[in-house]
């Protein structure tokens, strides 16, 4: 009887491990499609007092899948942001009419941020610190909506340098059965000047 409940112990416990390691997350990198424009938009024709740059940056969110991006009953959720090491200054965020603001979350998630900070690091991107906090501006879309469009605006605090990119980073959380499934993505926006203003 002790041995018959040792093997039916041993191979619940295998089938276990092997069931922990097939858990995958319910929202891939597949099912998300992020794209995104941006410009500087100069302001050189004005006085030298008010000559500072501004920047747009327009984010389209995608969800490919048939599955909501933010789910509270499955305990997975998601957060966009944007981030600039040192050169700008977070102004503003609209977005399109259509989106309930009611199913709008904008800010930062502890979850999501941390993953964000992390691999923004070992991406070898220099992470920039204000009173100890990392700005990095975001969104979160609770409705079913299959396209969010947001636009942020942000001024030049400092000269501009070549490389001084934007990096738009969706992070995705969620943990099942005590196995960590989450995962992000870095965007490289490259920052170029409108010839046109």
């Amino acid at each position: 009887m002790q041995k018959f409940l040792l093997i039916f112990l041993g191979s619940f416990l295998i089938f276990g491990i092997f069931f922990w390691s097939l858990l995958s997350p319910s929202i891939s990198e597949d099912d998300v499609q992020l794209t995104n424009d941006i410009k500087i938009i100069s302001t050189s024709g004005q006085s030298d007092k008010n000559q500072v740059d501004k920047l747009e940056v327009s984010i389209l969110l995608k969800n490919k899948s048939s599955k909501p991006l933010f789910n509270k009953k499955k305990d997975y959720l998601y957060t966009v942001y944007l981030y600039n090491p040192s050169s700008y200054r977070f102004l503003k965020i609209e977005y399109a009419n259509q989106l309930n603001p009611k199913e709008l979350l904008l800010g930062s998630d502890s979850r999501t941020k941390k993953r964000v900070i992390k691999d923004l690091k070992n991406a070898n991107i220099p992470i920039s610190y204000k009173n100890g906090i990392v700005e990095t501006p975001g969104f979160m879309y609770l409705g079913r909506a299959p396209q969010i469009s947001m636009e942020y605006y942000f001024i030049q605090k400092q000269k501009v340098v070549r490389n001084d990119n934007f990096y738009v980073v969706f992070s995705f959380y969620q943990k099942k059965y005590g196995k960590n499934l989450s995962w992000s993505k870095i965007y490289t926006v490259e920052v170029t000047k409108n010839e046109s203003d």
